[in-house]
């Protein structure tokens, strides 16, 4: 269904210890009726054990690889259930499956205004507006229409809940004292999933909801349940990825595949509340940030799009932010990616880049760059060093990052597979340089200073060209993508087998897209902090049309002459082909739409 993980690992560390972390959730009985701002800041402190803290290129070699099993086994359970299409799809035929996922790729937003869609990216109250209205509209529930979205929400949450109880119930190899704990737990959550579900009496809560105490008595009591539920989570999770609650003195697949599932659950339990007005804004706002940092979400995300090298997957994602809040194939959390500030953004791509670092660890310079990288951006880092220094540091570091993806080529790339290690390599080394600069160099009080020393860099040339080429390769792969789902959608018969076959291909390639055609932004290009802090905020809505005129690459732009470096001559190879292809006119449908799946290497 999807690419599993390389069978490749991190770096190998002393102690595994180290990495875990810490449990405290203060649980206190608390009233139905309390202040949900009140609950952020007095004292619950949520402090959630979301797996290795500092990342799970951490891991010991042979760690690694269970937690790598533990989150590609649960993830398959999480795909099958199909998250990434509407509700009614379990009802749907393969067919109709297939037309409702191209028709949201061809147009993943229900906007249809173009002046609204401008005002959806470049106004930040835009996003405040739309959520202020949907509440609006959730404030008038009858008891019939509660009860009914309940019902609704509790059959969407149905297969998760059905397959973390099974977890639950099987052996997972932890000693009796621990396997009590386990079960009490899942009573636990059994009992606050019925409550939220089937409220009882029901009289109190199942009446109309009003700008007063109805809709805060029904948040609040919701908040509860759902702490409750975050409580025994976190209980299980602390003692199933400890080694000595385990009768082999070993972490297992079974034990990691639960915490998985109980974080899948969870997050699809969150974005089903939030979209319904069930739940109040600030303690989803505080679970994904505050005492979070984004990690359910990260973990969620790792199921849906865990680092391949399958090179389309790699390069789709030029930006990964901009990815994760466009693309169609996590909508169903782009609720609750509105709560997250730049701090738990920040955190997410760095836990996804040490993904990625754990993952292609056997590729040269990614094991020993991805460690210095992990100290150079952990936070706090360098609270005892003065900011000059600081930033002389993130200078070496950047030098041996721009040395590894342009190495002095050895020998040639004769197969498939070593110019794919090549790419893939580049990319997260590339990825490495640009979150150090964009979240680390340019926030700086000497950014002006230290962002000229980085322009001055003999090998500064090089970077320039790749990133152009990156941006145009990821532009050339949207743009194809867009083309092969709608060339699918104006198939005049949908029993065929070119729709079922293409266009089965897509839905389960299932890419992390940013679908919308807009403007991109270099790291270089976007100023220092005080004149853009973060760009990608800013970006300007363009038509979404394919414009395939906007691949023809002019190689003398990359002011490097014709003698290329061989990631960047790969890569115009494959815009190059992309236009070529584009431009080309159609043929018979069959051939049209295997070359365009070809392009994608689908």
């Amino acid at each position: 269904m999807w690419d599993t993980w390389p069978k490749t690992a991190g770096p190998k560390v002393t102690s595994p210890s180290e990495f875990a972390m810490s449990i405290a959730i203060r649980w206190t009985t608390l009233s139905t009726r309390f202040s949900l701002l009140s609950l952020c800041f007095l004292g619950l402190a949520l402090k959630i054990i979301c797996f290795p803290a500092d990342g799970l290129s951490t891991l010991p070699e042979d760690e690694f690889i269970v937690y790598q099993r533990a989150r590609s086994e649960s993830a398959n359970l999480l795909n099958a259930r199909d998250p990434r299409a509407r509700p009614t799809s379990r009802n749907l035929t393969r067919k109709q499956q297939i037309t409702n996922e191209l028709l949201f790729i061809n147009r993943p937003t229900p906007i249809e205004n173009g002046e609204q869609l401008l005002n959806y990216w470049k106004n930040p109250l835009f996003l405040q507006q739309s959520r202020v209205e949907r509440i609006e509209t959730v404030k008038n529930y009858s008891p019939r229409e509660l009860d009914s979205v309940r019902r609704e929400l509790e059959q969407r949450l149905r297969s998760a809940s059905y397959q973390l109880l099974i977890a639950f119930d099987s052996n997972v190899g932890i000693k009796p004292k621990y396997d009590k704990k386990l079960k009490k737990i899942q009573t636990q959550i059994s009992k606050a999933l019925s409550a939220i579900f089937h409220p009882k009496p029901p009289s109190r809560l199942n009446r109309v909801i009003s700008l007063g105490s109805g809709e805060k008595s029904l948040q609040e009591n919701n908040a509860l349940l759902v702490l409750d539920i975050l409580h025994g989570f976190e209980k299980s999770s602390s003692f199933l990825q400890d080694k000595e609650a385990f009768a082999s003195n070993k972490v297992n697949v079974k034990a990691l595949s639960l915490i998985y599932l109980m974080n899948d659950l969870f997050v699809e339990l969150l974005a089903g509340l939030d979209k319904e007005g069930l739940i109040g804004d600030e303690l989803t706002r505080e679970i994904l940030n505050n005492q979070n940092g984004g990690r359910w979400i990260f973990n969620w995300l790792i199921g849906r799009h865990p680092p391949t090298r399958h090179i389309p997957d790699t390069y789709f994602i030029f930006d990964l932010k901009s990815s994760m809040e466009e693309s169609p194939s996590i909508r169903l959390i782009h609720g609750l990616l509105e709560y997250l500030d730049p701090a738990t953004w920040r955190n997410i791509e760095r836990l996804y880049l040490d993904c990625q670092i754990a993952t292609f660890a056997s590729l040269p310079d990614i094991s020993n760059l991805g460690k210095e990288f992990r100290i150079l951006t952990a936070p706090g880092a360098f609270r005892d060093l003065d900011e000059h220094t600081i930033q002389m540091l993130y200078q070496e570091f950047l030098k041996k990052v721009i040395h590894g993806i342009f190495p002095q080529s050895t020998q040639p790339l004769t197969s498939i597979d070593m110019q794919a290690n090549l790419l893939v390599r580049a990319k997260t080394l590339n990825d490495m340089l640009r979150f150090i600069v964009q979240h680390h160099v340019e926030p700086s009080s000497l950014s002006q200073h230290y962002m000229a020393q980085i322009r001055q860099m003999a090998e500064f040339p090089k970077i320039e060209a790749l990133e152009k080429v990156v941006m145009l390769y990821s532009e050339s792969l949207r743009l194809t993508y867009l083309k092969l789902a709608r060339k699918l959608l104006q198939l005049p018969d949908r029993k065929s087998d070119a729709f079922k076959t293409h266009g089965w291909a897509v839905i389960q390639k299932n890419f992390l897209a940013d679908i919308w055609q807009r403007e991109r932004f270099s790291i270089f290009q976007i100023g220092t902090s005080s004149e853009v802090p973060d760009a990608r905020g800013k970006s300007v809505m363009l038509a979404n049309i394919p414009m395939s005129n906007d691949l023809n690459l002019n190689i003398n732009s990359l002011g490097l002459g014709t003698h290329l470096p061989e990631v960047i001559d790969i890569l115009v190879q494959k815009i190059q082909t992309i236009h070529q292809e584009l431009q080309k006119t159609p043929g018979h449908t069959n051939s049209e739409l295997q070359r365009l799946a070809s392009l994608l290497e689908i």
